[in-house]
């Protein structure tokens, strides 16, 4: 799942028991009002590709800490445009535009 950073940072801090599930939660800026969950690419679809594994460390650490330091704020030089829905293939455009 791709969330904000403060929101892995709360859970780093507020989770006890079984924290296993922790890795799954990868800090992402721009992720303020929603979320992404990771899912499965099925086995008949060649237009879908398989994202990487996640890590097995909870992400906790350095790594996190990182996003709390200005610098890691700012945008990065060189970020790309913005995804448009037509650059989208055309499976992903017909779920998008389903009603």
């Amino acid at each position: 799942m791709l969330a904000n950073p403060a929101i892995k940072k709360a859970l780093c801090r507020d989770v006890k028991g079984d924290r296993s599930w922790l890795h799954k939660i990868r800090p992402v800026l721009g992720h303020n009002y929603h979320f992404h969950i990771r899912i499965s690419c099925p086995k008949d679809s060649p237009d879908c590709k398989a994202q990487p594994v996640p890590p097995n460390d909870e992400g906790c650490g350095k790594d996190l800490a990182a996003w709390f330091v200005k610098k890691s704020l700012d945008v990065p030089a060189g970020v790309s445009k913005p995804l448009l829905m037509s650059a989208l293939p055309q499976t992903c455009r017909q779920i998008l535009m389903a009603q």
